[in-house]
């Protein structure tokens, strides 16, 4: 059960992504070949007016075949107004941008449709220490019950104050070195280094305390959305955070590809559908994030290439172009090995 929702997720995710290309490039009337969900050899295909659909073997990625910028296996006579390479540079870039729109879209109708089924919100528990894990770093360091954490200040120099408890868990993720956290008890503030541990049951890093109880707020109709659209930017805010972060070095041993996405898959269904639509929504922001990246193999890369076009008003040799996508290519390699490596030797322990 866990394959057949890892396989649905991407296949869903990549659908809606590639969907979006495929809408935009309809709407400027260009000349579509196929619309392919996943890649390799081909498993069926039908043919619609003019457009190829095709299922593929591999689920692990899709595209979107457009006159002017694939040349299909057959000659076709394709007027040249509906050529990718003649239309205006701001509808190329909509075509683009499309697929992660679409993404974005599809996060914010998953995080919104949760909050409307379950009608209520676990409010964030407040930075303080509610208890001490006996024998953890934590303990340690000297942590007690009813500690108010107040800034956390990290290895390379970076602050934060926490506005809850999350937010001390979201960044242990990324700075697993020796971290020092100021606290306030009995009036007074005092600083206490600490260094997380892996946690190989929870598969995070931890030091040992224990959160507040959260509360409960039921929520109306119009409070559903409104959490739901809350949460969507929450969610952005974090990502941007956390790509600054990679940009740095910093959490680069955190990274997950497709052996982390099925472990985190089988976790999440393991704790029931709307934590497995949670990770649905949070993995499409992730790709649709990805895919804006300016790295010449994804859409971000060549809308920056489009805009450089733009503005220089022509187009930039061939031989560039395609040394920036090998360039690229390579890039995305060595992020898949690292990423590999790090799942692979998490779950070796």
């Amino acid at each position: 059960m866990t394959f057949l929702y890892f396989i649905l997720m991407l296949s869903g995710i990549i659908l809606i992504h590639e969907f979006g290309h495929f809408i935009m490039a309809k709407l400027f009337h260009v000349y579509v070949y196929e619309f392919s969900l996943g890649m390799g050899p081909k498993l069926l295909q039908w043919k619609g007016k003019e457009t190829k659909y095709s299922l593929r073997l591999l689920p692990l990625g899709g595209y979107v075949s457009m006159a002017g910028d694939d040349q299909p296996s057959e000659e076709i006579e394709i007027p040249e107004n509906r050529l990718l390479t003649t239309l205006a540079n701001w509808k190329k870039l909509c075509i683009m941008v499309a697929g992660p729109v679409m993404n974005f879209i599809l996060a914010w109708c998953v995080f919104v449709g949760i909050y409307m089924h379950i009608g209520y919100v676990v409010d964030a528990p407040l930075a303080i220490v509610n208890g001490v894990v006996e024998g953890s770093v934590a303990s340690e360091a000297g942590f007690t019950y009813g500690d108010e954490i107040v800034k956390v200040t990290f290895s390379d120099g970076t602050v934060i104050e926490p506005d809850d408890f999350y937010d001390i868990t979201m960044y242990s993720q990324y700075y697993t070195d020796e971290t020092i956290y100021t606290v306030l008890r009995n009036g007074a503030e005092v600083d206490l280094t600490v260094t997380p541990e892996f946690n190989e049951e929870e598969q995070r890093y931890m030091i040992g305390i224990v959160a507040p109880e959260s509360h409960v707020r039921q929520l109306t109709f119009v409070e559903t959305i409104k959490e739901g659209n809350a949460y969507f930017w929450d969610s952005v805010d974090l990502m941007i955070e956390s790509i600054q972060m990679l940009v740095k070095g910093i959490g680069l041993d955190s990274l997950s590809g497709p052996v982390g996405i099925y472990t985190m898959t089988e976790q999440q269904v393991s704790y029931g559908f709307l934590s497995f639509l949670s990770l649905v929504g949070l993995l499409s922001l992730n790709v649709g994030f990805m895919n804006l990246l300016p790295v010449p193999m994804f859409d971000g890369g060549r809308m920056l290439i489009t805009a450089v076009e733009m503005v220089i008003k022509r187009k930039i040799p061939e031989r560039l172009e395609v040394a920036l996508m090998w360039g690229s290519l390579l890039l995305i390699v060595a992020l898949f090995v690292l990423t590999t490596v790090n799942d692979v030797s998490r779950l070796l322990g």
